[in-house]
């Protein structure tokens, strides 16, 4: 009925996040490397939204209901450990590289018994990237430099939902970045390429596009 008061009825209660990290750091290789390891848990608690509304069951029937939608998120909880390393290998190379895990939980929606959980989506089980740069340049500052990174991310739990079916998410995906530039006195030149291969990163629930540009600048 247009009349029932619990339409456009919502209750929230107010989300509280924890996180917690420890780790160790140092410099490895008479200090041209960096290093840091370290665990983190990120924790969400108290968070239920209850939303009420008509709707027409099936849509042109002229038939209404009310619907009441429950989101509860109190326990989603995302774990694990990272590791980076940077540093100066020579005068002429650079290199980036991180590593992580991640374990997610949060209550399945699915379920009546709160008890149960499942993976929080799009939060990968693990991640991965390398970047390096290697400098061609002489020491007047003039040559090329190139640079070029992977990025990883592990796999990716598949459940279904309302109305989409399953997702067909793929185990492992990666993203290639490179790049080269050159300088001359007081000019340079840089052109770059991300996300070479045009790969779609699901993480971000889009497909993030090839980009390609180039630069020129100088001092004058």
């Amino acid at each position: 009925s247009p009349d029932d008061p619990r339409i456009g009825e919502t209750i929230t209660a107010d989300a509280t996040i924890e996180s917690s990290d420890f780790g160790i750091k140092g410099r490895l290789v008479e200090n041209r490397l960096y290093y840091s390891l370290g665990y983190f848990k990120i924790q969400r608690t108290g968070t239920t939204t209850n939303e009420s509304r008509d709707r027409e069951t099936p849509p042109g029937s002229g038939n209404s209901s009310i619907v009441t939608e429950t989101v509860f998120t109190n326990g989603d909880t995302v774990t694990g450990w990272e590791a980076e390393l940077i540093g100066q290998i020579s005068e002429q190379f650079s290199v980036n590289f991180s590593f992580g895990t991640m374990d997610s939980e949060q209550p399945d929606p699915t379920t009546p018994d709160p008890d149960d959980t499942r993976p929080i989506r799009f939060v990968p089980d693990w991640s991965a990237n390398v970047f390096a740069k290697y400098n061609m340049k002489d020491e007047n500052g003039d040559g090329f430099g190139i640079r070029g990174g992977i990025s990883f991310i592990g796999e990716l739990d598949r459940y279904s939902l309302s109305n989409f079916g399953e997702l067909p998410l793929s185990e492992t995906q990666s993203i290639v970045d490179f790049g080269v530039d050159y300088t001359f006195g007081k000019y340079r030149v840089d052109a770059f390429v991300k996300n070479a291969f045009d790969d779609t990163f699901l993480t971000v629930r889009v497909n993030t596009p090839r980009q390609i540009g180039v630069s020129f600048s100088g001092e004058f």
